[in-house]
């Protein structure tokens, strides 16, 4: 993780509060002149800044017990329960509810299922669940940083631009995180749910302590995400780790992009349900429970379709070894665990048939992990406190209303 450095600038406060907090978020407890030194600020830029944070509970400041003689030393660390994220996760059937605390603890979980997809009808939906996981505690709306919203499609500015399931068609150009903003009057932090699920992994899960990884999110199609360096990799277009559209099969299968033979059209979920049931309906809203079913049945038709799936899958896995060289590459999602995991370990044995070199056999290093995107969504708040807009775009789209979100308006200033 690469540090950012503050500034001694009065027209920088939003920036020493950001880096500050996350000195003391990935380095607590720390000392003052810790802080200090990691921030390239001076100790009195620091003890202003957490005064502040301490006022609000935030932070808390304790000595350092070292044995020797005099005023001991003392140092920063943040105060778990003292900020809370509520993640939800929007997909073709369901919205999924969470409630963190700034470790990622869950602290309680509400399910909806939808009538429609009508965008005004689902975030009443939305709405209710965030209402619910409050509970009623009149705590909860000052430790709140943020609400996290996680479905699939492509955002630019808070507003979806496309999807691929027939489902979403009414939601083209909808401003979901203003809409939503304002009906919660909370910080609506948007994006897309294969990359919501890769961010999760980094703050909360498997990944915390891996700086560069690649996630493969089995969802409806194939998404990604791409971590370099602590850092979530955008692109130009905000359109970066569109991982199901590597052409792995050169006039291979079409694919409703406008190529032919793209990963997701041999490994996803859609082409899963594809292979078991006959359907070419390409929208069809997919149930991953026929996929559990058919795997734990045996089912032939299955099993043919991950020999195929996992031969492509190595294709777009060794492409991106090759360009990236991650320290790992995750798969998680809607497909079984143990079809992930038979997979993963195809992906595997052909790596490790190909190379000839045992150092670039090593290279690749293949975990699948549960992809709990309700969590990843409770993760966005603080994943973008942590990386502030760069050149005005953080590619992950958000509104801050100026009420209704004190905690963050005091975090990142």
């Amino acid at each position: 993780m690469v540090l950012r450095r503050g500034a001694n600038l009065d027209d920088a406060k939003g920036l020493n509060r950001r880096v500050a907090f996350e000195a003391i978020y990935r380095n607590g407890p720390i000392s003052r002149n810790a802080v200090a030194t990691r921030m390239q600020v001076t100790p009195q830029t620091v003890s202003n800044i957490v005064a502040d944070f301490e006022a609000y509970g935030v932070i808390e400041e304790r000595p350092i017990h070292t044995g020797k003689k005099g005023k001991p030393a003392r140092e920063y660390t943040v105060q778990p329960n003292s900020i809370l994220n509520i993640g939800l996760h929007i997909d073709q059937h369901n919205v999924t509810g969470v409630v963190t605390n700034v470790d990622g603890q869950d602290f309680g979980r509400q399910r909806a299922k939808l009538a429609n997809q009508e965008p005004d009808y689902v975030e009443g939906v939305a709405a209710g669940i965030v209402e619910k996981l409050a509970g009623g505690d009149p705590s909860f709306g000052s430790r709140l940083l943020g609400v996290g919203v996680a479905m699939p499609g492509i955002f630019r500015d808070g507003v979806f631009l496309s999807g691929n399931a027939l489902t979403m068609t009414n939601w083209k150009g909808h401003p979901l995180a203003q809409t939503l903003s304002r009906r919660l009057g909370l910080p609506v932090f948007v994006e897309n749910d294969a990359t919501t699920a890769a961010i999760g992994e980094g703050l909360f899960g498997e990944a915390r302590n891996v700086a560069s990884y690649v996630y493969f999110y089995f969802g409806l199609g194939l998404g990604g995400g791409l971590m370099i360096n602590g850092t979530q990799y955008v692109g130009a277009h905000n359109r970066s780790a569109e991982i199901g559209h590597m052409i792995v099969d050169p006039g291979g299968r079409p694919c409703p992009c406008g190529n032919k033979g793209c990963l997701e059209r041999y490994a996803s979920l859609f082409s899963a349900y594809q292979a078991i049931t006959g359907s070419d309906t390409e929208f069809e809203a997919v149930p991953p429970k026929a996929i559990s079913e058919a795997f734990r049945s045996g089912d032939t038709r299955l099993k043919a379709w991950s020999k195929v799936a996992a031969k492509h899958l190595y294709t777009g896995i060794n492409i991106l070894q090759n360009v990236i060289d991650p320290e790992v590459i995750y798969l998680g999602g809607q497909l079984p665990k143990e079809l992930l995991e038979e997979l993963g370990r195809s992906v595997l044995e052909q790596h490790q048939a190909s190379q000839k070199d045992p150092e670039i056999s090593a290279r690749l290093q293949l975990r699948v992990v549960d992809g709990d995107v309700a969590l990843g969504a409770a993760a966005l708040p603080l994943s973008t406190l942590l990386n502030p807009p760069v050149n005005g775009h953080t590619g992950l789209d958000y509104v801050r209303p100026t009420e209704g979100s004190s905690l963050y308006n005091l975090l990142a200033g």
